[in-house]
């Protein structure tokens, strides 16, 4: 499960690019690339995982030119976009490798393959030997986001997430009442996937789940 090459560079360029604007807004010296050192897995639509951290990073970028990023996403933020980037990896054989335990706050799979045919099932990103690696990676509090026009893997995703000890469902009203709406229509109509099946007139599908504490 891998997100397409094409893809990872288009974002590599996004955030050189913004990492370039924010220097030149600042008057400090603009970035030529990213350090190989900093490494961060984000993930696809339809294919893998999103992944959302404070320890963001990636690998090396081509400059691109800064003149595309527009000046309201310079103000108020600070930090000069060091916290994001992207890696081409599959998160479902080397997770852990590349993040430490309790490091990340939240999992995005959003429209992941839905593997139709039963044999197929154990591929889905969502199981319950998966869903041990993401309760190692995610702090207590963080928050799982799943997104799909499947409604059979929706109940898949839903059965094996309730039924995982370290996971909790919370309602859709009770995240928007705590300010995370905005993230909630992002990930419901902010990816290429998401515009397609509201083009065709599709239904999607939206669960969220916190991880809870570790049992004694």
């Amino acid at each position: 499960m891998e997100i397409r090459a094409q893809v990872t560079q288009y974002v590599k360029d996004r955030i050189l690019a913004l990492r370039v604007a924010a220097a030149e807004s600042t008057g400090s010296s603009a970035p030529s690339q990213i350090g190989e050192e900093d490494t961060l897995m984000t993930s696809p639509t339809r294919e893998a995982t999103a992944i959302s951290s404070e320890d963001a990073a990636g690998t090396s970028i081509h400059a691109t030119a800064s003149k595309s990023v527009k000046p309201n996403l310079l103000a108020g933020t600070p930090g000069g976009f060091q916290n994001i980037s992207v890696l081409r990896t599959n998160a479902m054989k080397f997770l852990p490798n590349h993040f430490h335990k309790a490091q990340l706050h939240t999992l995005f799979f959003l429209f992941p393959d839905p593997h139709f045919k039963a044999r197929k099932h154990k591929a889905r990103i969502i199981s319950p030997t998966l869903l041990a690696e993401y309760a190692y990676v995610l702090r207590e509090g963080g928050l799982i986001y799943t997104v799909t026009d499947v409604w059979d893997l929706h109940a898949w995703m839903v059965e094996h997430l309730v039924n995982f000890k370290l996971f909790k469902r919370v309602e859709e009203s009770k995240l928007r009442e705590d300010g995370k709406g905005d993230i909630i229509d992002a990930a419901l109509r902010g990816t290429e996937e998401g515009r397609k099946v509201e083009r065709n007139g599709g239904q999607k599908w939206f669960a969220a789940f916190v991880r809870v504490a570790d049992e004694e």
